[in-house]
């Protein structure tokens, strides 16, 4: 596995801060940080488009961060010590937001330069605060809905 960020020994509160000022640097009209613990479990942010004020909320999944650190252990990546925690769980808030930061540093680098919209890039993110779950998880709920193609007359070949 090459996951980018693996060896980052950059504390998750910097990269939050460096996370929260590429945000304003884009425009964000609000941002605020929710908390598991003592860490920080996502960055929610309000942007502006077309006039409409549309809240984004940006979800750190450590169980995957934690996974993502025992595969770079076993492949001697990263050493033993990460294997037990609360090193694991350090190192994975350490690597998972860096990859957060990244993402968002090149998404905003598309917008930009006008390659995307910034709901091109950033819809799964797009939140229902009446729903408290993001466009993605709505999705995955009724992605069958979605998804689905049904079999029409003119799609048979003969």
């Amino acid at each position: 596995m090459a996951v980018k960020n693996i060896t980052s020994n950059i504390k998750p509160e910097k990269t939050v801060m460096e996370i929260e000022k590429l945000l304003a640097r884009f425009g964000a009209k609000a941002i605020m940080k929710e908390y598991l613990g003592e860490n920080v479990s996502s960055i929610s942010f309000v942007l502006e488009h077309q006039g409409q004020k549309i809240p984004f909320k940006m979800p750190m999944n450590v169980e995957k961060a934690r996974r993502i650190v025992e595969i770079a252990v076993s492949e001697k990546k990263l050493p033993y010590k990460y294997r037990n925690e609360p090193l694991r769980t350090e190192k994975a808030m350490a690597v998972g937001w860096r990859l957060i930061k990244d993402w968002i540093h090149v998404s905003i680098s598309l917008m930009e330069v006008e390659f995307s919209e910034p709901l091109e890039i950033l819809l799964p993110y797009a939140f229902n605060p009446i729903e408290n779950k993001t466009v993605y998880q709505m999705f995955q709920e009724k992605k069958d809905e979605f998804l689905a193609i049904e079999e029409k007359p003119e799609w048979t070949t003969t």
